[in-house]
């Protein structure tokens, strides 16, 4: 990362004023510190102008008035620099043809930028240009501040969600900007063109060296360079005595408000957001949920910039046994939240992700366990962080059972998105797995799916027009039957293509006395024109089922 350039009015600035410019300026020592910001602009022509400054101060002097020794004109450069100024400025031709030696050397020792106007300029005028053109800017600055507070307060009573309330900053200031919570796990991140790899690797370690500066209050805005010149400004979340994390913008801005007044907007904004919303104690559950998110939409974005961005929210993913899991509990919806919560009390080291699943039926999660957990230790634990939830009974009054189907073991992110992806497969091809349930209903239900290899071919093969056309030829007939009639033949064809040896089993897997089965197993073999203990009429029918249930992540849309 470059470092930015900062520059409300700077030397540089000043010298190209007209006034100044007609000065034919010359820069004698300091040429790389013209842009310093000016706070104001004072002329300095007695010994005594250095304990009147206020700090930020563009001196200007002829000489007159200064000590006649060399000595004492240093003292005077050292105690200019000590008090704030900028800069010193020199008009030649009235007291110095040219600038003293020692005046010079203290300049450059002491780091402050020395030039001198070789011909004569009206103080006065280049007093005034300046004052004029800071005051102009202040008002500008005040008026695009209260433009952005009035952004701000109509998102807020617009219901503008966290992540829009930070791309708004972001869009305005044009720089990227980051909303971490009090753990430095990062909420959301906008790049603005960066490359999210890039302002997020290593995030952990970098937040942690953007420290406020000594005697900066608690809810004010700061800045601060570390590293290789990484330049951010940072805006406290924090309202009403409590801390909720730190906005960050990298970089500079063209805002005519400033960073520092536009980050604390949004600031301010994301405390009320904070106050309104139902987790007033933090982002956790928007950290999860937008790490998952940026996890299933692995393909749409590098994997390099996904695996930055979730080691930032706090899902560590190097050297690490990463699992995908799909959890469902019979005839209710487990919440995601507390699904993630209890795996990462009840897993040693585990860090979770987890969301609502595409079915809505459960929750799809992520693990990152400590590498060299055992398989046994992993699955021992799960059901244990898990069992609580099949306490009780359900809705219907039958005992709660809860089934965890878990993906192969991953050590990289594409395997992590298959293990969740294959986690699905199995739970869509499985749909009334809690009838069946031969474990104590009290036990939580582990399955372990194994790494399958036409998942991978029929993930990129979903969209193709051919092999939809396929699967729609194949299982049109009972897709329509189902649809006049209000049956659920499709289920039974999936339970006796995963039960191909056993019509026993197939049936009682959907719940069905053997003659009932038989009825439907006829009515199947009809509207398919197949025998369906046929081998090859098997497979085929399999894979139209699986490369349907790719395309539809499981759901079972009517045949339009």
């Amino acid at each position: 990362m470059n470092p930015p350039t900062i520059s409300p009015l700077t030397i540089a600035d000043i010298l190209a004023l007209p006034e100044a410019a007609s000065g034919a300026p010359r820069v004698l020592t300091g040429e790389a510190l013209l842009s310093r910001p000016v706070r104001w602009i004072h002329v300095a022509e007695q010994a005594s102008s250095a304990r009147l400054l206020d700090g930020g101060e563009l001196l200007l002097t002829t000489g007159v008035g200064w000590p006649a020794g060399a000595r004492e004109r240093s003292r005077f450069v050292a105690n200019c620099a000590a008090s704030g100024a900028v800069g010193l400025a020199v008009e030649l031709g009235g007291t110095w043809d040219r600038v003293p030696g020692d005046v010079i050397d203290a300049s450059r020792r002491y780091g402050l930028p020395l030039i001198v106007f070789t011909t004569e300029i009206r103080f006065a005028r280049l007093t005034r240009e300046v004052h004029e053109t800071i005051v102009r800017d202040h008002l500008t600055a005040v008026e695009a501040t209260a433009e952005v507070a009035d952004t701000f307060t109509r998102m807020i009573h617009n219901g503008a969600a966290t992540g829009q309330l930070v791309t708004a900053a972001s869009r305005l200031l044009g720089c990227p900007v980051v909303l971490e919570d009090v753990g430095h796990r990062v909420v959301v991140a906008e790049e603005a063109g960066l490359g999210l790899g890039e302002l997020l690797d290593g995030w952990s370690g970098r937040s942690a060296e953007i420290v406020r500066p000594p005697g900066a209050r608690d809810d004010r805005s700061y800045t601060c360079t570390v590293r290789d010149g990484e330049f951010w400004t940072v805006a406290p979340v924090h309202v009403r005595g409590r801390n909720w994390g730190r906005l960050l913008a990298y970089g500079s801005s063209g805002h005519p408000a400033g960073v520092a007044r536009v980050l604390g907007q949004a600031a301010v904004a994301l405390a009320i957001d904070r106050l309104s919303s139902a987790e007033t104690s933090g982002w956790s559950d928007l950290v999860r949920t937008a790490a998952m998110a940026r996890l299933l939409n692995l393909p749409s974005s590098t994997t390099e910039d996904t695996r930055a961005a979730l080691t930032a929210s706090g899902f560590p993913v190097e050297g690490r046994q990463l699992t995908g899991l799909e959890i469902e509990i019979g005839g209710k919806v487990p919440d995601a939240a507390a699904v993630a919560d209890a795996i990462r009390g009840g897993v040693t080291g585990a860090r979770v992700l987890a969301a609502r699943s595409d079915t809505g039926t459960g929750v799809t999660a992520a693990v990152s366990a400590a590498s060299g957990t055992g398989t046994d230790v992993l699955d021992g634990e799960l059901r244990d962080a898990l069992a609580p939830f099949v306490v009780g009974t359900g809705p219907t009054g039958d005992p709660v059972r809860l089934r965890i189907i878990r993906g192969p073991s991953a050590q990289d992110l594409p395997s992590l998105l298959s293990s969740i992806r294959r986690a699905q497969a199995y739970a869509a091809e499985t749909p009334h797995w809690w009838w069946t349930v031969s474990r104590d209903p009290g036990v939580p239900e582990l399955v372990h799916v194994e790494a399958d290899s036409l998942a991978p071919v029929l993930g990129v093969l979903a969209d193709d027009v051919r092999v939809q056309a396929f699967a729609e030829e194949t299982l049109g007939p009972v897709l329509r039957y189902d649809a006049r009639n209000g049956t659920d033949l499709l289920d039974v064809l999936r339970t006796v293509v995963q039960y191909p040896q056993s019509r026993a089993r197939a049936a009682k897997a959907v719940h069905l006395s053997r003659t009932s089965f038989y009825n439907r197993l006829a009515t199947l073999e009809r509207l398919l024109g197949a025998d369906l203990a046929d081998g090859d009429s098997l497979f085929r029918i399999g894979l139209a089922l699986r490369s349907r249930g790719t395309r539809l992540s499981g759901s079972d849309a009517d045949l339009r």
